[in-house]
């Protein structure tokens, strides 16, 4: 067991308790209140610190792409239609190595299909640090992933063969849902087929999709597309949501805002403010380091976190980007997002709080009960 004692915590919905204690044991929080006294446990002061849920990345690709980035086993580019791809077998545990994601404190993962094809396959939730993508997974096939970005374009266009356009993507995809519509299994004549029984997930609201949509353009015909349909829809990247906004706001989705920090084609286009506003509108909003760009860095998605603040968001709700929403876009806010009895002792403790101020750091990284990073000290 261990007491973590006289911290600040923050508990990933918007709440903070003041010289609070939270005690682990066989993996998952079962006290959270002042002045525990337990015995036989491994005490953690926490005194003068911060205690928060641990970070979750929404979107990335990390654990998939090589030791040298270069196997890209995220990517099929064969068929722009292929929900049956599961990335569970494209994620390689020992990639993981390169970077150590829970020594920023980030402890889960939604690990994604690249934004290559139409619909690209399943999305799986992971923690980040294990021996094997078994020992690591959170949950399988947490969301379907689609794109209508530029980069399908590209990836048939090179290929000369459809989809080349944006209206090709379309028509592509509306014919997907629709075959999915149609596909009734329990018929005799009726082949089963993997593909459309993962899209019938999706329309039938078993099963969320996230759509990469870069541009106005393609979030506004993402949100046109989808407006007959009743799915659990997000779209991730949203480069420019804040020119959809009052779209956006009344299509009851979600939005996944990409990497803000490192080069992408459409950072200029980013408008903090008008995400705040679609924040406080009551949309889901999370944050991600990665969307098209691989796998970000350990400090990628504080510093994404930290750009939110900046432009005026209160810490807090900056915190649920990063903790509970994430964890309700994919599915696990059952086991993880928050500090809460009953959920995955995943805390993370810092010297102050790392999205109002660089001068912090890290203390502890604690996944599932164990104690994966102690600054200073050989776990």
């Amino acid at each position: 067991m261990i007491l973590i004692k006289n911290g600040k915590v923050h508990l990933g919905n918007g709440k903070i308790l003041e010289n609070t204690d939270i005690l682990i044991k066989d993996g998952k929080i079962c006290k959270v209140e002042s002045d525990i006294d337990e015995k036989d446990v491994d005490i953690i002061d926490a005194k003068g610190k911060e205690v928060f849920p641990g970070f979750i990345d929404s979107i990335t690709h990390w654990g998939c792409l090589g030791s040298t980035f270069t196997d890209m086993d995220y990517e099929e580019k064969t068929d722009p239609v292929t929900p049956q791809m599961n990335i569970i077998y494209a994620f390689d545990a020992e990639n993981c190595t390169i970077q150590e994601l829970y020594k920023a404190g980030i402890t889960t993962v939604g690990v994604s299909p690249s934004d290559s094809n139409v619909i690209a396959g399943q999305i799986a939730a992971f923690k980040t640090y294990g021996d094997s993508p078994y020992e690591m997974l959170v949950r399988e096939t947490v969301a379907l992933k689609g794109s209508v970005t530029s980069t399908v374009k590209k990836t048939y266009g090179d290929q000369n063969k459809a989809p080349k356009t944006r209206m090709g993507i379309s028509s592509i995809l509306k014919n997907a849902l629709e075959e999915a519509k149609k596909y009734d299994p329990s018929k005799e004549d009726v082949a089963k087929d993997e593909g459309k029984a993962i899209l019938k997930k999706v329309l039938n609201k078993e099963l969320p999709l996230i759509v990469s949509a870069n541009t106005k353009a393609e979030i506004d015909g993402v949100i046109n597309l989808f407006k007959d349909y009743d799915i659990d829809l997000t779209i991730c990247n949203a480069f420019m949501a804040g020119k959809s906004k009052d779209s956006i706001i009344a299509s009851n989705i979600s939005l996944i805002l990409g990497e803000q920090v490192n080069m992408q084609d459409h950072n200029d286009e980013i408008d903090l403010d008008k995400i705040i506003d679609i924040h406080e509108a009551g949309v889901n909003v999370s944050l991600s380091t990665s969307c098209d760009m691989g796998a970000g860095g350990q400090e990628g998605l504080l510093w994404n976190a930290i750009n939110v603040y900046k432009a005026g968001l209160d810490s807090e709700e900056v915190l649920k980007m990063i903790t509970i929403n994430p964890a309700k876009v994919l599915k696990i806010d059952d086991k993880v997002g928050t500090i809460e009895v009953g959920k995955d002792a995943d805390v993370v403790i810092y010297t102050n709080n790392p999205i109002e101020c660089f001068d912090s750091s890290i203390t502890h990284s604690i996944i599932k009960g164990k104690i994966v990073y102690c600054k200073g000290e050989c776990v």
